[in-house]
Order: C-alpha cells, then sequence, then structure tokens
C-alpha cells in the first residue's frame, strides 16, 4: 500500500497489510520461553552476572538499522514531497 494507491481509491492490498501487523503484533509470543519461571530464577539470573555479547551486538545492530530505516526513510519522504510540491506549483 502506498499513499498514492490510497488517494486513488483503490484498498485492495489493505487486507495484506491488515493480516501483516496483525501477525507483527503477536510474534513476540514466541519468545516468551526465554523468560524466567518464576522470581528466584529472575534472582539467580541476575546474581550470574551471565551475557552474552553476541545477543547484545545483534540487539544494537538490529537498533541502529531501525532508527537508520526510521530516520533515512523521513527524509526521503519528505525530499519527496517537497519535490512533488515544486513539480506542481512548476505547471
Amino acid at each position: 500500500m502506498s499513499n498514492t494507491t490510497l488517494e486513488e481509491g483503490d484498498v485492495s492490498g489493505l487486507w495484506k497489510l491488515s493480516i501483516l501487523t496483525s501477525v507483527l503484533a503477536v510474534l513476540p509470543l514466541l519468545l516468551i520461553h526465554m523468560l524466567p519461571n518464576n522470581a528466584e530464577e529472575q534472582k539467580e539470573l541476575a546474581k550470574s552476572r551471565k551475557s552474552s555479547r553476541i545477543g547484545g551486538q545483534i540487539f544494537l545492530g538490529v537498533l541502529a538499522i531501525s532508527l537508520l530505516w526510521t530516520v533515512s526513510n523521513s527524509v526521503w519522504q519528505i525530499l519527496d514531497y517537497k519535490n512533488s510540491e515544486l513539480a506542481s506549483t512548476s505547471v
């Protein structure tokens, strides 16, 4: 779905977007098994100081890529909007 498609009144792909966002919302439930089972396990985990360097690097990498994508996409949309405004006023 794009803004242009929606502005033209074509909502035929909206159901795919709805399904995608619904599925993505529940995906974190697949990771629930990684949580401690009770307070005692959580306390033991905190005391052990066990950490995953690879896990931390993956987390930071995903975070950095997500932020970079968001900022670059926002800048692209702003520039594209300004270019379309200039094109429509020059006609």
